[in-house]
């Protein structure tokens, strides 16, 4: 749930056919992953739910980005192994050798964000690249390297056709916490219907408008748990 004490991680990587960050192009994103957060917070507010996110870029100044060492596949959406060596790359290349998960309390660590037991967390691995950005969240059953909420933000540092790339950050980690696309021909067939209604929602169509003009609907609110069934 979206709730409580969160902590995230957003780790700039360059990667083969990837445009490199610099540090102009890094300013940029992280005044739009800020912008995002501080949504997310009053929006959950909003529903009387406390919600406070700290999080920190890595890696740290005066570095500018994590070096993947391999392209990550972009048509892939299934958290293949592909993505496991991928990702592992970019742990290691930060802290020791070894995969993410192994080394997600030394990665919030190093960013000066260690993880207390009641605190939720999640990594964004943020690519210059202008394709479909993807979440993996956690679920029962996986292999334990994925039993961790991350997610890919592909963005071309603001421009590029994605000017709002705010509504898009929050879009991803919204649904690392439980919440489903809702636009048409990405939507559950169980949610059809209502989300014929829910074009405002940032669930529905992400990338279109600023953030302030998005709102989060009841059902994207009981999905991240900030609503209860009996309110819908």
């Amino acid at each position: 749930m979206l709730v409580g004490s969160q902590k995230l991680l957003f780790v700039l990587v360059d990667d083969d056919g990837a445009t490199p960050w610099t540090h102009e192009l890094r300013k940029p994103v992280e005044e739009k992953i800020d912008s995002s957060l501080r949504w997310l917070e009053k929006r959950a507010n909003g529903f009387d739910k406390p919600l406070r996110i700290a999080h920190r870029c890595l890696p740290l100044s005066p570095n500018v980005a994590s070096n993947a060492g391999c392209r990550i596949n972009e048509n892939d959406y299934t958290a293949g192994p592909h993505h496991a060596t991928w990702q592992n790359s970019i742990a290691s290349s930060l802290t020791t050798h070894g995969s993410l998960a192994e080394r997600w309390d030394e990665l919030f660590e190093l960013a000066d964000l260690p993880l207390k037991d009641d605190e939720g967390s999640a990594i964004l691995l943020c690519v210059r690249r202008h394709t479909c950005s993807v979440a993996f969240r956690y679920c029962n059953g996986q292999n334990p390297e994925f039993e961790k909420e991350r997610a890919i933000i592909y963005d071309m540092g603001g421009v590029g056709g994605q000017a709002y790339l705010d509504s898009l950050i929050a879009h991803e980690i919204l649904h690392l916490y439980g919440a489903e696309d809702l636009a048409p021909g990405k939507v559950h067939e169980s949610l059809k219907i209502i989300a014929q209604k829910l074009t405002d929602d940032i669930m529905h169509t992400p990338t279109q408008k600023p953030i302030n003009e998005y709102d989060i609907s009841e059902v994207t609110a009981y999905l991240v748990g900030w609503l209860e069934k009996k309110h819908l």
